[in-house]
């Protein structure tokens, strides 16, 4: 016979914190390292539910949803006691999420394509949209799953069996609507709204602004880069590799304009990392401001990574000098990364000339696309 099950946020349960954690840690071959201050944070911010039933914790579901494009809900782990199985668990913290998050558009994930788990999904509700390469040094195959609250938007978008081929010859966005009707009133932040959901695909009858934006290898391991950061003694640290926004300083020099594509390229020092000297990843920017260390340390300190001695010494010790901060999100390693000399090809190529890159340069979208395909192309 099967017990009631119960959901609830897990702030308003903080006696199963414990319970959750472990649960986590148990399956962490499966869900991926969480560490034990996110676990917390995540319930603080409300962002995990706990089902449970007459012997205690059946399980728990984690979630986000991002801070700079708010209509997209993220599942990141969906875990059940192997006692609890099969009494509709996976389907009551399910659907508490979508009660909680009908405002949103839907509801995201991606699953390993070899895991048992992957066939819940549809029984869910879910439709699979396609498929991703992991993140991880194997890079398996992910299936992206999509569970519709009925946005105007996306209600447009039908069952899209080649999300891969999307992302690998750059199709249009005319090519991935039923109605072509809706791109004559889709506004530019509704549509990027929609390429974000639909990641890693990206529309290239999108205008937005586009740019190459250098970085060294110390802060691109700290900020996106797991890849250079596994050369470290002790890697990434945890509460780093989980955050999902961050913030990247640089001179106030020149313009850069928001919301924006960026391809990251990791410049290489004297002391490097093997990979460094390469484009290497692929963000969006969120938003661009410019300020005293002062003003913008107050401002972005929650996102971590920079002490306020970095940017002090970024202006020489001088407080009044202005610095820039770009807060971006959505990060992408690219599978094949770009060598410079074949970067500095690409360059030729389509702007007639090489650039040093000194600091961040804007692009074509044209050539944007041309660099992204080759950086993401199957092996």
């Amino acid at each position: 016979m099967r017990s009631t099950i119960e959901v609830a946020p897990l702030r308003e349960r903080p006696e199963l914190l414990e319970s959750v954690i472990a649960l986590g840690d148990r399956f962490k071959q499966v869900l991926g390292l969480f560490p034990r201050e996110a676990f917390k944070k995540k319930a603080e911010a409300g962002e995990v539910l706990v089902a449970t039933g007459s012997g205690g914790l059946a399980g728990y579901l984690l979630f986000r949803v991002s801070s700079r494009h708010p209509r997209v809900v993220t599942i990141i782990h969906l875990c059940v006691e192997p006692e609890s199985r099969g009494q509709g668990v996976a389907r009551a913290l399910v659907g508490a999420l979508e009660a909680k998050t009908g405002a949103f558009a839907g509801i995201r994930l991606s699953c390993r394509r070899d895991y048992e788990a992957n066939s819940l999904w549809p029984r869910l509700g879910f439709q699979r949209l396609g498929e991703r390469r992991g993140r991880s040094r194997v890079g398996a195959l992910l299936d992206v799953w999509w569970l519709d609250h009925g946005s105007p938007l996306l209600s447009y978008v039908g069952p899209i069996a080649g999300l891969t081929e999307a992302r690998h010859s750059a199709r249009g966005l005319g090519e991935l609507f039923e109605d072509i009707e809706a791109l004559a009133v889709a506004r530019a932040d509704q549509v990027l709204e929609c390429e974000r959901a639909l990641s890693p695909a990206k529309f290239t009858d999108l205008e937005i602004p586009c740019y190459i934006i250098p970085i060294r290898a110390t802060w691109a391991m700290q900020l996106f880069d797991t890849g250079l950061a596994e050369q470290e003694l002790f890697g990434l640290p945890p509460e780093l590799g989980f955050r999902l926004e961050n913030v990247y300083y640089r001179a106030a020099q020149g313009r850069i304009e928001a919301p924006a594509r960026i391809l990251w390229y990791v410049s290489k020092a004297k002391a490097t990392h093997a990979g460094a000297g390469m484009l290497r990843a692929a963000s969006y920017l969120d938003e661009v401001a410019c300020g005293t260390p002062g003003e913008l340390y107050s401002r972005y300190k929650h996102l971590g990574v920079y002490r306020w001695e970095n940017l002090r010494d970024m202006t020489g010790g001088s407080p009044e000098t202005l610095i820039m901060a770009l807060t971006f999100s959505g990060s992408e390693l690219l599978t094949n990364p770009l060598p410079w000399s074949d970067l500095q090809a690409s360059l030729v190529r389509h702007r007639g000339k090489e650039n040093q890159l000194q600091g961040p340069l804007r692009i074509s979208s044209e050539l944007f696309f041309a660099l992204y395909s080759k950086a993401t192309a199957q092996p």
